[in-house]
């Protein structure tokens, strides 16, 4: 006793020169060290809440004698943990292990710490029956089923006649006896029950000893023998596997491997776990009455082998899904590498001789069918109409076909590692190198144009497509690519481009043709009319009503009529795209689309320039509109948005929409006119038109154009 009243004074005077930021826990322990449960059970919980925890904590601990639980005075020690915290603050929480000092903890709690919060800790939830917990208490308590404990015994020893109780003589253990008496009537006439009544620790060893057949020893714990002598468990379970003649069965996971053969027993650790949990949740401001944390039943049954193989119990009497630890590796397990190793040594020097010879035949047929694999590539290649050039792994060209060097009228040396890149045209070696290096890097495919100059000095356009090598095993052995001129196809391409240019040019000279003779020659005239009409109404105005009503309604036709020219000559050619610019048509066209569909188009423009290159703003715009009339038609969307952005040397139109999407390669292969002219229109100007859009994730158009002239 005086060592540990001297040890927690220790402890003590330790946490006074704690740092003010430093978390404080006390712990109200049962019993004395020894106890393999809840020593273990502490020494988890510290563990684990300075593991999680995001503080630094303080623990000091207080042990509670059992004999306190039962009305036994323990005013002494109320006192004397009172005095350890006088002019300190009170700890920011309480925690308590075992039956014991919760009772302990919930008799004092007034006189020792009343405003600290409480969490009364693996106890039995046999010792909180009745007691209503207050919003600063809640509990981790443990279902501990004996009955079902020694249940387990007949079932690994069918004929089980005698269970001999292992526990203590002190109020703890009387405690305990009555409780068990009390379940135990279940089993009836079936089990005879033993208890150590008024003996020491030497006589219960000697009891242990001397059973009669068909018995075996429940241990729960000895708290005090009948000498008043407290035992460590680990020492008791030790003196029982030495000198028992049943088996031993126990009721915690703390004890296995001890010398019980196991069963359905609590785990520790998870019990450990839950309070752990709520432990950090009150240390972070929770209030322990809204914490319900799970009473830990029993379970899984784990055994210990040793135990199991001493009794000659099979493991086929266990219950499905139980675990057995502690096994003994068989010899095989122990020495199987040996084994094999030895025998693979004597099989290896059998067959050494004939694989050598074997692989040497084997290695010249190789040999001879790769020459002449490498004959027929070589023939082949040289035989193609096309350029080849294969590239090793560190991205340098290693060989040339035939066509190849006669199209550049160079040797092959000077064509390897990066020779071939001096007859490559100046303006084209910085992207040749980038795409053949991002090939490499990701072991894909590439495709690329550039010029390559002729023997003659001409620089002609190829068309050059590589693929990666792979070796027989999945190694990377480098590229071959293949090239063909594409000069001509180029130059057709430009020619093409060209005469699509000139007729959109010409088409625009012919919507605004059009779109003048509207608006200054017809629409002119049917205003005349309109007002016309209008006069003679006044001069008919006395005259009959049916002709007044009648010229009203020629009237009002004529002024729809007005409208619709209006807004045929507006979309044929925006009146507003010349003297107000860009932004201001596409604000105007923006406002017109979502007047006629009755639709939302939001609309924003960014440093748009005031004036822009010529057939830059009118491109723009034809974009914009064959885009949004095509996304009102089809999307099914409620809402566009339109933003004109000015990126310092170019135009960037976005059209966006949530509607029904759709697959961009079908439509340009099927009906996408709208589609392509967007693409024609954008192209001779150097510009470039992207769709990105799959069904039900909606469509964005995205135009570029330089504002350098083409």
């Amino acid at each position: 006793m005086l060592q540990r009243w001297l040890l927690t004074s220790c402890l003590l005077l330790l946490a006074l020169s704690a740092e003010a930021g430093v978390r404080r826990i006390v712990l109200i322990q049962s019993v004395e060290r020894g106890n393999l449960t809840l020593d273990r059970f502490t020494e988890l919980l510290r563990a684990q809440i300075d593991q999680q925890g995001q503080e630094p904590v303080n623990f000091t601990e207080f042990v509670v004698t059992p004999e306190g639980f039962v009305d036994y005075p323990q005013q002494a020690i109320v006192d004397y943990i009172r005095a350890s915290f006088a002019g300190r603050p009170e700890p920011d929480l309480v925690i308590t292990t075992g039956g014991p000092a919760a009772t302990f903890g919930r008799k004092y709690r007034a006189q020792l710490f009343p405003d600290s919060p409480i969490l009364y800790a693996a106890v039995d939830q046999r010792f909180l029956q009745g007691v209503h917990l207050t919003d600063s208490e809640t509990a981790v308590a443990v279902a501990n089923d004996y009955v079902g404990a020694v249940g387990e015994i007949p079932r690994l020893f069918p004929g089980t006649e005698n269970v001999y109780v292992m526990l203590g003589a002190g109020d703890l253990g009387r405690f305990w006896r009555r409780e068990f008496e009390t379940e135990f009537h279940r089993f009836g006439s079936r089990l005879r029950f033993i208890w150590p009544d008024g003996m020491s620790y030497a006589q219960m060893l000697q009891r242990a000893a001397t059973l009669p057949p068909r018995s075996a020893i429940f241990f729960i714990s000895i708290d005090l023998d009948a000498d008043g002598t407290n035992y460590p468990t680990g020492r008791v379970l030790d003196d029982l596997r030495a000198r028992a003649n049943a088996p031993v069965f126990g009721a915690q996971s703390a004890e296995l491997g001890y010398g019980i053969i196991g069963g359905n027993l609590v785990s520790i650790e998870a019990v450990s776990a839950h309070t752990t949990r709520a432990a950090l949740q009150i240390l972070a401001g929770a209030s322990p009455g809204t914490l319900t944390p799970p009473v830990q039943p029993p379970g899984p049954r784990v055994y210990d082998w040793r135990e199991l193989q001493r009794w000659g119990v099979s493991e086929d009497r266990l219950p499905a899904g139980s675990i057995v630890q502690f096994r003994e590796r068989s010899v095989w397990d122990r020495f199987k590498w040996l084994i094999i190793v030895s025998m693979s040594g004597l099989v290896g020097q059998m067959v050494l001789i004939g694989a050598l010879l074997a692989g040497r035949a084997k290695r010249r047929r190789a040999e001879q069918a790769l020459r002449e694999s490498e004959e027929r590539f070589r023939v082949l290649a040289d035989s193609a109409p096309v350029l080849i050039r294969t590239t090793g792994v560190e991205a340098r060209s290693s060989d040339f076909n035939v066509p190849w060097l006669n199209f550049t009228g160079r040797h092959v040396e000077a064509e390897r590692g990066d020779g071939w890149l001096a007859g490559v045209h100046p303006e084209d070696v910085a992207s040749c190198i980038s795409t053949q290096k991002r090939a490499f890097d990701r072991r894909e495919p590439y495709r690329m144009e550039y010029r390559l100059r002729r023997a003659d000095g001409e620089y002609r356009w190829l068309l050059d497509s590589g693929k990666p090598r792979f070796t027989p095993n999945g190694g990377f052995a480098g590229f071959i690519g293949s090239a063909i001129d594409i000069t001509e196809l180029k130059a057709a391409r430009a020619t093409l481009s060209n005469l699509n240019r000139r007729l959109m040019e010409a088409q625009e000279q012919e919507r605004s043709r059009i779109a003048r003779e509207l608006h200054d020659d017809v629409g002119q005239r049917i205003v005349a009319v309109s007002m016309g009409l209008g006069a003679l109404i006044n001069l008919i105005a006395g005259g009959d009503r049916r002709a007044v009503e009648r010229i009203q309604e020629l009237g009002r036709e004529v002024q729809a009529l007005v409208g619709d020219v209006s807004k045929m000559s507006h979309r044929l050619h925006s009146s507003v795209l010349e003297p107000f610019g860009l932004a201001s048509a596409a604000q105007t066209l923006c406002r017109e689309m979502s007047t006629r569909h009755n639709v939302a188009v939001a609309f924003v423009d960014e440093d748009v320039p005031p004036t822009l290159p010529d057939g830059v703003a009118l491109n723009v715009f034809r974009v914009l509109q064959e885009a949004l009339s095509n996304a009102v038609k089809h999307s099914g969307s409620d809402r566009y948005d339109v933003t004109i952005r000015g990126r310092g040397d170019r135009i960037q139109l976005d059209v966006r929409d949530q509607g029904r999407g759709f697959d961009p390669a079908v439509a340009l292969a099927t009906s996408g006119l709208g589609l392509v002219s967007m693409q024609e229109r954008l192209r001779f100007m150097n510009g470039e038109v992207t769709i990105e859009s799959s069904p039900g994730k909606g469509t964005t158009v995205r135009a570029t154009i330089p504002l350098r002239a083409a």
